[in-house]
């Protein structure tokens, strides 16, 4: 037998080896440890192949990831969507001025993206004109006069940069329309001083800069609060002739001190032929001297800023009360061709609200019944029209209607009850013609309403349901407990009754053409069971049925996950390779953090 057997067999106790068997169990022990270290050093051989050639797997991957096979006209494609700015009425935020924008990340990754990048010359062609906040402007008393120096040569030094890249983005962009964005805000707030005299001369250089390329404008995005005229005067020397290009137009001025919506009453710039859209926000008493191509205009986005949210506040139970006697009816009798409306109301700083009355020089009596045939598509946020408008105004293509705003959540039971009669006066009239509708579900508030509104939507394809709540308090317990059962009461009223294979003989279902359906309260509300059988049930076809097939579902719980619903589904028979099922739920965290869990099929 081996002698190593012999000692490693050796039974363990407490006696020791015989002197003239140590050198042999030390010499056993070394020839062990040199084939451990062997081991070892064959093992991080391996480990060094093993990473070396999962390097080399990497660099394979990365030749055959799809991309690569992307062609450049797509690629170019996709460089220029993400680079585009978004339009939307509710977000006026000023913008941070950023070196890296959204243009310049296609060209960092590699070579072959920045030539194709510096080849795409509607990349570079949105030109943002957002300067920095000057320093004298925001400095405090506190600051030393050194430190106020230091920032605003720092200042001067990044308007110099900023000159520099968006000139040198003018030239890349060859002879692309350009969309160009104008952020200034050059005025103090209340009580400072705005900033010196020497920074004007570099306000003015930008904006001088992309009126050189006037001809190029198709998008021009203005947002200005400036009390030094030479700067508005450049704009103002601008004619429909020199932005023959323009289509899409969004303004928004500053505050009382500004000189802005005086000098905007006199651009003319605004009445080319080709202007479609225009956006105004902050509506002030210079407005209706706009000189505009009403006629030409098929989108028209406009916002007035009302009083601080204050519940019952009566300002927001209606549209024209917010936007001043006959205005709605006087828009639209200035733009014939309007195909899109959109209309917000806005909490402001708890002055009141300034009513905009628009021009009087209308050829027809505002007070009489408008009927217009092109409109498709009607927001309102914030706030509501009331029924004696909604009964004077005639939408005969009207397809999309969107309620938006927290103003449900933050208005008394009264007014509760005035903006659900409302909301259902318009289901009432136009509801047989939409397919796209969305609102706060807190409109509806007891099954009465619930029926009455989804029984008038026959060809909705597109609903979305959203709202928020009251402060939760002791005062407020019954009232979420309200929303709650209207919430799923909503979702139960709108899942088919399907038994033994079919639906009933008497019963028809509610909104039978739904594809599309988003659901996202924010209240405890309806269980996953509930709303599995309502995607089974929307999702059930026969010959017997007069229901179409669910295709996109977008839920949001406020509950845990307890299950799987793709897997529910498949178990239950639902073909899930033809639904888009989106769905959210909060999940908390070591510390107490909610965080979203979310999961797509």
């Amino acid at each position: 037998m081996d002698a190593n057997l012999v000692f490693l067999q050796r039974p363990s106790n407490n006696q020791p080896p015989l002197d003239d068997e140590l050198f042999r169990i030390r010499s056993f022990r070394q020839d062990c440890q040199a084939r451990i270290d062997a081991l070892h050093q064959q093992i991080l051989r391996l480990r060094e192949q093993s990473e070396l050639l999962e390097t080399d797997l990497g660099r394979y991957d990365l030749l055959l990831a799809p991309v690569k096979r992307v062609p450049e006209d797509v690629l170019s494609a996709i460089f220029q969507h993400i680079s585009t700015p978004g339009t939307n009425i509710e977000d006026f935020r000023p913008f941070d001025w950023q070196m890296s924008p959204p243009a310049v990340m296609p060209s960092q990754i590699c070579q072959d993206w920045r030539r194709l990048a510096l080849l795409t010359p509607p990349l570079w062609a949105t030109i943002p004109i957002m300067a920095p906040g000057h320093p004298v402007v925001s400095k405090s008393d506190s600051d030393p006069p050194h430190a106020v120096e230091r920032a605003v040569r720092e200042w001067e030094a990044r308007i110099q940069q900023l000159l520099e890249i968006c000139a040198l983005w003018i030239e890349r962009s060859k002879q692309n329309p350009l969309s160009i964005i104008i952020r200034l805000n050059a005025v103090g707030r209340r009580g400072r001083e705005g900033p010196p005299a020497t920074a004007f001369p570099l306000y003015l250089d930008l904006v001088s800069l992309v009126c050189r390329v006037a001809l190029r404008w198709k998008t021009l995005d203005l947002n200005i609060n400036v009390n030094d005229i030479p700067i508005l005067n450049t704009l103002v020397a601008l004619q429909s002739d020199d932005v023959p290009q323009l289509e899409v137009v969004s303004c928004q001025t500053g505050g009382t001190r500004s000189i802005a919506d005086s000098v905007l009453a006199h651009l003319d710039l605004f009445m080319g032929n080709r202007l479609r859209s225009f956006t105004m926000f902050k509506l002030r008493e210079s407005w209706p001297g706009l000189s505009i191509n009403w006629a030409a205009v098929k989108e028209l986005r406009l916002g007035v800023e009302g009083r601080s949210w204050r519940e019952g506040d009566p300002l927001y139970r209606s549209i024209e009360k917010s936007f001043g006697p006959d205005a709605i009816r006087s828009m639209l009798l200035m733009c014939p061709n309007l195909e899109r409306w959109e209309l917000s109301v806005q909490p402001g700083n708890g002055h009141g609200a300034r009513e905009a009355a628009l021009p009087t020089s209308v050829t027809k009596d505002s007070r009489e019944n408008v009927r217009h045939p092109h409109l498709k598509s009607l927001i309102f946020h914030g706030s509501q029209p009331s029924e004696a408008l909604t009964s004077s105004l005639d939408f005969p293509s009207l397809q999309q209607l969107h309620c938006l705003g927290g103003l449900v959540a933050k208005t008394g039971k009264d007014g509760r009850a005035t903006l659900s009669h409302c909301f259902l006066f318009l289901i009432n009239r136009y509801g047989a013609q939409l397919t796209d509708l969305r609102f706060s579900h807190l409109l509806l508030n007891d099954m009465p309403s619930i029926t009455q509104c989804f029984g008038n939507l026959p060809n909705v394809l597109s609903l979305h349901l959203d709202g928020g709540v009251p402060t939760f308090d002791e005062s407020t317990k019954g009232i979420v407990t309200n929303f709650s059962s209207a919430a799923v009461a909503i979702l139960v009223a709108l899942t088919p009754d399907v038994r033994e294979g079919e639906f009933p003989a008497t019963e028809v279902p509610l909104c039978p053409n739904l594809k599309r359906f988003t659901y996202q309260p924010t209240i405890l509300c309806f269980t996953e069971n509930q709303f599995l059988e309502f995607v089974i049930g929307r999702s059930y076809i026969s010959s017997t049925t007069n229901i179409v097939r669910i295709e996109e579902v977008d839920v949001r719980f406020v509950i845990p996950q307890e299950m799987d619903i793709s897997k529910e589904l498949k178990s239950r028979g639902v073909d899930v390779d033809h639904l888009t099922l989106l769905v959210e739920y909060p999940r908390r965290r070591e510390g107490g953090t909610i965080v979203t869990l979310t999961t797509r099929d």
